[in-house]
């Protein structure tokens, strides 16, 4: 009995050690992990080195934060008040970098062409880095300018063409793809056309790495790849595209014309852009019946130069297979005009008061329907020779038939002239 009643009472000396220590154990761990998080720089406390996130590429709009930050993380009492100071003074630049706003009111940043140094990847021969040969890209660019660019010319052709032989890091590549997906349904390959769908695959997945950082050759790719899925049937993913491109370009201020550019082939690049994203917005709210998501009153960029050649010199100035590049400006500006009372008439005509009130339908027709339809007119009436085109004059065997482009602006003037009319038509 002496014996089982000791041994039963040494092994209930080791559990209780055993229980003491385990306790000792789980709470010195919430000791530790405090002591850790002490150790860790605060938001709005000095660090060794700001986080690379948060770093700017250039350093000197840091230079009163990082001046005060030792003595305010002093006087705060570490309810964040030095983090919100911080955050809501900061904005991203064109580069995708964190930056200070001056001056108190928010200065849109700057994206620059040259952004090379901002992607400095190695191509990668993975599937969705590929590039077709170089005579196969030689051959898609040519059907890219020739069918696609004299309607939408986002770039200066002899620009980029050297650009293209210099660069191949990411914002490229996504580009280069985004013009091969379109570029390939005008080929008398029908491998070539099968392509398509290849190559737009291989854009979205470099639009996931590269999307964030918010640049002009984004929006220009966003835009190629909205009119890839309008033309596949995909009109919900053209019409997302095409808003992915229109809130990058607010980001990067293309709307905004006081931007000190002192490049002139910078500066009309960026215009074209902005241009090419406002014709998009239109013409998806039109073909789609949906809202449109610019303002007129929301931007101040000048109308594109009815010709650009005194812009950019007269390097420019190549023939191309259906029209000069002098042709190419002049459309554009027209084209600008059109898609403005587009825009109009989508704003009286066919917004949600005019659906569900018939006597805003009503008093429109006495009032602004004349002056839209006599806007329209006069558009018309104005064109340039080399924009004219009336097919009811024109005999069968003219040796003059409009450029598929121009063309396409008729019909989109007809297009206009129809929706201004329609919400009057019997059913």
């Amino acid at each position: 009995m002496d014996s089982g009643s000791s041994l039963s009472q040494s092994s209930i000396n080791m559990n209780k050690k055993r229980v003491s220590k385990d306790h000792d154990t789980t709470t010195s761990k919430p000791k530790q992990k405090r002591r850790d998080d002490d150790a860790r720089p605060r938001c709005g406390e000095a660090a060794g080195s700001p986080s690379p996130r948060l770093a700017p590429k250039d350093s000197s709009s840091f230079a009163t934060t990082s001046s005060n930050k030792t003595s305010s993380s002093s006087s705060k009492d570490g309810n964040g008040e030095d983090f919100k100071s911080v955050v809501s003074t900061m904005s991203l630049d064109g580069h995708g970098q964190h930056s200070r706003y001056r001056q108190g009111v928010y200065p849109l940043p700057m994206a620059h062409l040259n952004d090379s140094d901002l992607w400095s990847h190695s191509l990668q021969m993975t599937s969705e880095r590929e590039l077709p040969t170089r005579a196969e890209m030689d051959n898609l660019l040519s059907l890219y300018f020739r069918f696609m660019y004299p309607f939408a010319p986002m770039f200066i052709r002899k620009n980029f063409m050297e650009r293209h032989q210099q660069r191949a890091d990411l914002p490229h590549i996504l580009i280069l793809n985004a013009i091969f997906c379109n570029a390939c349904w005008y080929s008398d390959d029908p491998l070539v056309r099968q392509d398509s769908t290849k190559f737009f695959n291989r854009a979205k997945i470099i639009l996931d790495e590269t999307y964030h950082v918010s640049r002009i050759s984004t929006v220009q790719a966003l835009l190629l790849m909205s009119h890839h899925q309008y033309a596949v049937g995909n009109y919900s993913g053209g019409w997302l595209y095409t808003g992915m491109a229109t809130r990058i370009a607010h980001d990067i201020g293309l709307h905004r014309q006081d931007f000190q550019v002192n490049e002139p082939i910078e500066a009309e690049i960026r215009k074209r852009v902005w241009w090419a994203v406002y014709i998009a917005d239109r013409l998806g709210a039109g073909i789609l019946g949906r809202p449109l998501n610019l303002r007129d009153k929301e931007y101040n960029v000048e109308m594109p130069s009815d010709d650009w050649i005194m812009v950019v010199g007269g390097d420019d100035a190549v023939e191309y297979p259906f029209e000069p590049e002098r042709i190419v400006s002049i459309r554009l500006l027209w084209a600008v005009k059109l898609f403005m009372q587009m825009g109009k008439v989508l704003n009286t005509m066919h917004c949600i008061e005019a659906e569900i009130n018939g006597a805003f339908l009503a008093d429109i027709s006495k009032t602004q329907l004349p002056q839209l339809h006599n806007s329209l007119t006069s558009w018309f009436l104005s064109l340039p020779n080399e924009l004219m085109y009336t097919p009811y004059t024109m005999s069968p065997n003219s040796n003059h038939p409009p450029s598929p482009p121009t063309a396409l602006m008729h019909m989109f003037y007809y297009t206009t002239l129809t929706m201004l009319h329609r919400p009057y038509l019997r059913p």
